[in-house]
């Protein structure tokens, strides 16, 4: 459901009514297609071939040996 309006922000014309989160991430990533393309590319190639647990495990327990 769209609930506020995408614009360009160099020209100020609206470009379609859009939902909040949609909205903001487009915003988040600077308003180009290069950055949205780049974002897409990632979700569909990264996998460094562990699970999200395995990350957190090896990330304390290489702080806790250094702190």
């Amino acid at each position: 459901m769209a609930n506020g309006w995408d614009h360009n922000h160099e020209t100020d014309q609206v470009r379609a009514p859009l939902c909040r989160l949609h909205n903001t991430a487009i915003g988040a990533l600077g308003d180009t297609p290069d950055a949205l393309r780049a974002a897409a590319d990632w979700l569909e190639d990264a996998d460094m071939g562990f699970t999200y647990t395995e990350a957190l495990s090896a990330y304390y327990a290489e702080w806790h040996s250094t702190h």
